[in-house]
Protein backbone atom coordinates (compact mmCIF):
# COMPACT_ATOMS: atom_id res chain seq x y z
CA UNK A 1 0.00 0.00 0.00
CA UNK A 2 1.37 3.43 -0.94
CA UNK A 3 1.43 6.17 1.65
CA UNK A 4 2.58 9.68 0.77
CA UNK A 5 5.06 11.48 3.03
CA UNK A 6 3.38 12.45 6.29
CA UNK A 7 2.88 16.08 7.16
CA UNK A 8 3.13 16.66 10.95
CA UNK A 9 -0.61 17.27 11.24
CA UNK A 10 -2.01 15.39 8.22
CA UNK A 11 -2.46 11.60 8.31
CA UNK A 12 -3.69 9.20 5.65
CA UNK A 13 -6.82 7.61 7.15
CA UNK A 14 -8.58 6.14 4.10
CA UNK A 15 -7.27 3.12 2.22
CA UNK A 16 -8.65 1.36 -0.88
CA UNK A 17 -12.44 1.56 -1.16
CA UNK A 18 -12.91 -2.06 -2.26
CA UNK A 19 -13.02 -4.37 0.76
CA UNK A 20 -10.79 -7.08 -0.73
CA UNK A 21 -8.07 -4.56 -1.52
CA UNK A 22 -8.37 -3.00 1.93
CA UNK A 23 -7.79 -6.39 3.55
CA UNK A 24 -4.84 -7.15 1.26
CA UNK A 25 -3.37 -3.73 1.96
CA UNK A 26 -3.60 -4.23 5.73
CA UNK A 27 -2.36 -7.84 5.72
CA UNK A 28 0.64 -7.01 3.54
CA UNK A 29 1.57 -3.86 5.44
CA UNK A 30 4.73 -3.74 7.52
CA UNK A 31 3.63 -4.20 11.14
CA UNK A 32 6.51 -2.02 12.32
CA UNK A 33 5.30 0.80 10.09
CA UNK A 34 1.73 0.48 11.40
CA UNK A 35 2.97 0.68 14.98
CA UNK A 36 5.18 3.65 14.13
CA UNK A 37 2.31 5.48 12.43
CA UNK A 38 -0.01 4.78 15.34
CA UNK A 39 2.51 6.01 17.92
CA UNK A 40 3.09 9.15 15.86
CA UNK A 41 -0.56 10.17 15.95
CA UNK A 42 -1.00 13.29 18.07
CA UNK A 43 -2.97 13.22 21.27
CA UNK A 44 -6.12 15.28 21.09
CA UNK A 45 -6.78 18.00 23.62
CA UNK A 46 -8.99 15.95 25.94
CA UNK A 47 -8.47 13.22 28.52
CA UNK A 48 -10.64 10.79 26.60
CA UNK A 49 -8.92 10.09 23.28
CA UNK A 50 -5.39 9.28 22.18
CA UNK A 51 -3.64 7.84 19.14
CA UNK A 52 -5.01 4.34 19.81
CA UNK A 53 -8.64 5.39 19.67
CA UNK A 54 -10.84 4.30 16.74
CA UNK A 55 -10.61 6.72 13.82
CA UNK A 56 -13.89 8.26 12.70
CA UNK A 57 -13.11 8.10 8.98
CA UNK A 58 -16.58 8.51 7.49
CA UNK A 59 -16.33 5.07 5.86
CA UNK A 60 -15.78 2.17 8.24
CA UNK A 61 -16.70 4.29 11.24
CA UNK A 62 -19.01 7.12 10.16
CA UNK A 63 -19.45 8.44 13.70
CA UNK A 64 -18.23 7.61 17.18
CA UNK A 65 -19.86 4.69 18.98
CA UNK A 66 -21.40 7.09 21.48
CA UNK A 67 -22.90 9.28 18.75
CA UNK A 68 -24.28 6.29 16.85
CA UNK A 69 -25.87 4.84 19.96
CA UNK A 70 -27.39 8.20 20.84
CA UNK A 71 -29.18 8.16 17.47
CA UNK A 72 -30.09 4.49 17.03
CA UNK A 73 -29.37 2.61 20.24
CA UNK A 74 -28.21 -1.01 20.21
CA UNK A 75 -30.20 -3.04 17.63
CA UNK A 76 -33.12 -4.99 19.07
CA UNK A 77 -32.38 -8.66 19.73
CA UNK A 78 -28.67 -8.10 20.31
CA UNK A 79 -27.52 -9.03 23.81
CA UNK A 80 -24.45 -7.22 25.14
CA UNK A 81 -21.84 -8.17 27.74
CA UNK A 82 -19.96 -5.15 29.04
CA UNK A 83 -18.35 -3.81 32.14
CA UNK A 84 -15.61 -1.78 33.76
CA UNK A 85 -12.94 -2.05 36.41
CA UNK A 86 -12.73 -0.47 39.83
CA UNK A 87 -9.50 1.46 39.14
CA UNK A 88 -9.88 2.40 35.48
CA UNK A 89 -8.09 5.70 36.09
CA UNK A 90 -4.71 4.49 37.38
CA UNK A 91 -3.30 3.83 33.93
CA UNK A 92 -4.25 7.26 32.60
CA UNK A 93 -3.58 9.71 35.42
CA UNK A 94 -0.57 11.07 33.53
CA UNK A 95 -3.08 12.51 31.02
CA UNK A 96 -5.09 14.29 33.71
CA UNK A 97 -4.09 17.37 35.73
CA UNK A 98 -1.34 16.52 38.19
CA UNK A 99 -2.20 15.74 41.79
CA UNK A 100 0.24 14.56 44.46
CA UNK A 101 0.02 11.25 46.31
CA UNK A 102 -0.29 13.14 49.61
CA UNK A 103 -2.85 15.63 48.25
CA UNK A 104 -5.19 17.38 50.67
CA UNK A 105 -8.90 18.02 50.24
CA UNK A 106 -8.03 21.53 49.07
CA UNK A 107 -5.72 20.02 46.44
CA UNK A 108 -8.51 17.70 45.32
CA UNK A 109 -10.90 20.63 45.01
CA UNK A 110 -8.40 22.43 42.83
CA UNK A 111 -7.91 19.31 40.72
CA UNK A 112 -11.66 18.90 40.17
CA UNK A 113 -12.00 22.55 39.15
CA UNK A 114 -9.17 22.18 36.64
CA UNK A 115 -10.46 18.86 35.29
CA UNK A 116 -14.23 19.41 35.26
CA UNK A 117 -14.78 23.09 35.92
CA UNK A 118 -15.86 25.11 38.97
CA UNK A 119 -19.53 24.09 38.81
CA UNK A 120 -18.65 20.45 39.48
CA UNK A 121 -16.51 20.95 42.58
CA UNK A 122 -19.09 20.75 45.37
CA UNK A 123 -20.93 17.70 44.03
CA UNK A 124 -17.79 15.77 43.10
CA UNK A 125 -16.02 16.41 46.41
CA UNK A 126 -19.09 15.19 48.28
CA UNK A 127 -19.64 12.17 46.06
CA UNK A 128 -16.00 11.10 46.21
CA UNK A 129 -15.47 11.72 49.92
CA UNK A 130 -13.03 9.31 51.55
CA UNK A 131 -15.83 7.37 53.24
CA UNK A 132 -17.54 6.80 49.88
CA UNK A 133 -14.54 5.33 48.05
CA UNK A 134 -14.77 1.59 47.42
CA UNK A 135 -11.90 -0.31 48.97
CA UNK A 136 -9.20 -1.42 48.46
CA UNK A 137 -7.41 1.77 47.41
CA UNK A 138 -4.28 1.35 45.26
CA UNK A 139 -0.97 2.54 46.60
CA UNK A 140 0.36 5.70 44.98
CA UNK A 141 3.77 6.24 43.46
CA UNK A 142 4.21 9.61 41.83
CA UNK A 143 6.94 10.78 39.47
CA UNK A 144 9.29 11.06 42.43
CA UNK A 145 9.34 10.01 46.04
CA UNK A 146 8.49 6.77 47.87
CA UNK A 147 5.37 4.69 47.40
CA UNK A 148 2.48 5.88 49.57
CA UNK A 149 -0.08 3.38 50.97
CA UNK A 150 -3.52 3.75 49.43
CA UNK A 151 -5.19 4.84 52.66
CA UNK A 152 -2.66 7.68 52.93
CA UNK A 153 -3.34 8.73 49.32
CA UNK A 154 -7.09 9.12 49.64
CA UNK A 155 -7.46 12.33 47.62
CA UNK A 156 -5.18 11.08 44.86
CA UNK A 157 -7.35 7.98 44.68
CA UNK A 158 -10.49 10.09 44.71
CA UNK A 159 -9.15 11.96 41.66
CA UNK A 160 -8.16 8.67 40.03
CA UNK A 161 -11.67 7.25 40.52
CA UNK A 162 -13.23 10.44 39.10
CA UNK A 163 -11.03 10.19 36.01
CA UNK A 164 -11.79 6.51 35.49
CA UNK A 165 -15.50 6.87 36.14
CA UNK A 166 -16.08 9.81 33.83
CA UNK A 167 -14.07 8.35 30.94
CA UNK A 168 -14.99 4.65 31.13
CA UNK A 169 -17.40 3.63 33.91
CA UNK A 170 -20.14 6.17 33.19
CA UNK A 171 -20.12 5.65 29.39
CA UNK A 172 -20.34 1.89 30.06
CA UNK A 173 -23.38 2.44 32.25
CA UNK A 174 -25.02 4.59 29.59
CA UNK A 175 -24.37 1.93 26.99
CA UNK A 176 -25.94 -0.73 29.21
CA UNK A 177 -29.04 1.44 29.60
CA UNK A 178 -29.26 1.84 25.80
CA UNK A 179 -29.40 -1.90 25.12
CA UNK A 180 -32.85 -2.91 23.88
CA UNK A 181 -32.33 -6.64 24.46
CA UNK A 182 -30.44 -7.97 27.50
CA UNK A 183 -27.26 -6.45 28.88
CA UNK A 184 -24.97 -8.31 31.25
CA UNK A 185 -22.83 -5.82 33.15
CA UNK A 186 -19.85 -6.55 35.37
CA UNK A 187 -17.39 -4.78 37.62
CA UNK A 188 -13.91 -6.22 38.05
CA UNK A 189 -12.32 -5.21 41.36
CA UNK A 190 -9.44 -7.63 41.94
CA UNK A 191 -5.90 -6.27 42.03
CA UNK A 192 -3.85 -8.90 40.16
CA UNK A 193 -0.87 -10.26 42.05
CA UNK A 194 1.16 -10.05 38.84
CA UNK A 195 0.89 -8.52 35.39
CA UNK A 196 3.17 -8.62 32.37
CA UNK A 197 2.12 -5.03 31.74
CA UNK A 198 3.37 -3.50 35.00
CA UNK A 199 6.25 -4.13 37.37
CA UNK A 200 4.12 -3.17 40.36
CA UNK A 201 0.41 -4.00 40.55
CA UNK A 202 -0.19 -2.57 44.03
CA UNK A 203 -0.10 0.95 42.55
CA UNK A 204 -2.38 -0.01 39.64
CA UNK A 205 -5.23 -1.71 41.50
CA UNK A 206 -7.94 -3.23 39.30
CA UNK A 207 -6.55 -1.32 36.35
CA UNK A 208 -7.92 -0.83 32.84
CA UNK A 209 -7.76 -4.22 31.08
CA UNK A 210 -6.89 -6.17 34.25
CA UNK A 211 -9.79 -8.57 33.63
CA UNK A 212 -8.64 -9.66 30.17
CA UNK A 213 -6.13 -12.36 31.29
CA UNK A 214 -8.83 -13.79 33.57
CA UNK A 215 -11.31 -14.06 30.70
CA UNK A 216 -8.80 -15.82 28.45
CA UNK A 217 -7.21 -17.96 31.15
CA UNK A 218 -3.69 -16.56 30.89
CA UNK A 219 -2.49 -18.79 33.71
CA UNK A 220 1.10 -17.52 33.57
CA UNK A 221 -0.16 -14.30 35.18
CA UNK A 222 -1.89 -16.04 38.10
CA UNK A 223 0.04 -16.60 41.32
CA UNK A 224 -2.80 -17.46 43.69
CA UNK A 225 -5.53 -20.08 43.90
CA UNK A 226 -8.22 -17.39 44.10
CA UNK A 227 -7.02 -15.91 40.80
CA UNK A 228 -7.15 -19.29 39.07
CA UNK A 229 -10.64 -19.98 40.43
CA UNK A 230 -11.88 -16.55 39.35
CA UNK A 231 -10.42 -17.06 35.87
CA UNK A 232 -12.22 -20.40 35.46
CA UNK A 233 -15.48 -18.74 36.45
CA UNK A 234 -15.05 -15.78 34.10
CA UNK A 235 -13.89 -17.93 31.18
CA UNK A 236 -17.01 -20.06 31.52
CA UNK A 237 -19.31 -17.03 31.59
CA UNK A 238 -17.70 -15.30 28.60
CA UNK A 239 -17.65 -18.53 26.56
CA UNK A 240 -21.29 -19.20 27.36
CA UNK A 241 -22.24 -15.68 26.29
CA UNK A 242 -20.31 -16.05 23.03
CA UNK A 243 -22.11 -19.32 22.27
CA UNK A 244 -25.62 -18.56 23.49
CA UNK A 245 -26.00 -14.86 24.31
CA UNK A 246 -26.51 -15.79 27.96
CA UNK A 247 -23.45 -16.04 30.25
CA UNK A 248 -25.22 -18.27 32.76
CA UNK A 249 -26.64 -20.81 30.33
CA UNK A 250 -23.56 -23.05 30.20
CA UNK A 251 -22.49 -22.17 33.75
CA UNK A 252 -25.51 -23.39 35.68
CA UNK A 253 -24.03 -22.83 39.12
CA UNK A 254 -23.38 -19.12 38.42
CA UNK A 255 -26.33 -16.76 38.21
CA UNK A 256 -25.73 -13.55 36.24
CA UNK A 257 -29.00 -11.63 36.03
CA UNK A 258 -29.56 -9.29 33.09
CA UNK A 259 -28.93 -5.62 33.80
CA UNK A 260 -31.68 -3.31 34.94
CA UNK A 261 -31.57 0.24 36.27
CA UNK A 262 -32.12 -1.12 39.80
CA UNK A 263 -29.74 -4.08 39.63
CA UNK A 264 -26.15 -4.39 40.74
CA UNK A 265 -23.32 -5.29 38.37
CA UNK A 266 -21.86 -8.78 38.46
CA UNK A 267 -18.89 -8.42 40.82
CA UNK A 268 -15.61 -10.15 40.05
CA UNK A 269 -13.23 -9.83 42.96
CA UNK A 270 -10.98 -11.75 45.34
CA UNK A 271 -13.97 -12.47 47.57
Amino acid sequence: AYAPPLHPTVYLKKGPEQLEYSVKCLVSADARLLIKLTLSLPLDDTFYTDGWAPVVDGVTLPASLQDQLAKTGVPAGVNVLLGSNLDEGTEFMFLAPQIACNASEADFRGWVEQFLGPDAVSDIVELYAASNLTRPLPDCEGFSGPKVPGEEAVYFNAAMRVAGDISIVCPTNRLAAAVKAQAFKYRFSMTPSFSWNFDETSTMGAFHGAEVPFVFGTSAEFNTTSEKVLSEKMACLWSSFARTGDPSKDCQDIAWPAYSIDSESMEFSAR
